[in-house]
């Protein structure tokens, strides 16, 4: 309707549950998140939501402790559980696009070394890289790879701020049989190396 609101957004990606296997198998379940699935109007649990909300500004007004994160990921969950259960009762369609970018992604979070590549992942889903990348661009608005990369990237840096982990095994951990490749491809991605990166965070802490 033609009138004015006041509203609040919130921005969050699926790093938000990086270390939650659960979690975020649960959110590449809703197709929300994708933006594929129409607005839901929340105003019989509006109370609950804007409580919610309130506590997530709040608490990112705090300083930064160890514990942050997994409190602003415990609030936004539940946010995302009352929306679940509200969309429930209704009807989807499926898509087929959407159920193989999704497959992909849990099939991403199930390997040990997620740093594989695309034509590796298309084989485990029994499908072909061209077919994988259509429904990606289709569902993402970009590619397969650049979603990998994006990923790994996060997950890297979190394992730079959340721990001390030297920079040989993290390359191991991802893959990179030499170091120099590891931190080339950091750099890269983020145009800084990793020990910059961790200094840069600690400073600002």
């Amino acid at each position: 309707k033609p009138i004015d609101y006041k509203g609040k957004v919130m921005v969050f990606t699926d790093a938000i549950f990086m270390d939650e296997p659960a979690r975020i198998q649960f959110l590449y379940e809703l197709k929300h998140f994708n933006g594929i699935e129409r607005s839901l109007f929340l105003e019989n649990r509006y109370s609950e939501i804007a409580c919610l909300f309130q506590m997530i500004g709040n608490e990112l007004q705090n300083p930064y402790n160890g514990t942050q994160k997994q409190i602003l990921s415990n609030y936004l969950f539940n946010i995302l559980l009352i929306r679940n259960k509200l969309l429930s009762p209704i009807q989807t369609s499926f898509d087929s696009d959407f159920e193989l970018v999704k497959r992909f992604k849990k099939q991403v979070h199930k390997e040990e070394n997620i740093n594989r590549s695309i034509k590796y992942y298309a084989m485990a889903l029994n499908v072909s890289v061209t077919t994988l990348e259509k429904a990606f661009k289709k569902q993402e608005l970009k590619t397969p790879k650049r979603w990998l990369i994006n990923l790994i990237v996060l997950e890297i840096k979190q394992k730079l701020i959340y721990n001390e982990l030297p920079t040989k095994e993290l390359a191991a951990g991802y893959g990179f049989s030499e170091v120099t490749n590891f931190i080339k491809f950091f750099k890269k991605h983020t145009g800084v190396t990793p020990k910059q990166f961790r200094l840069n965070q600690h400073q600002n802490q």
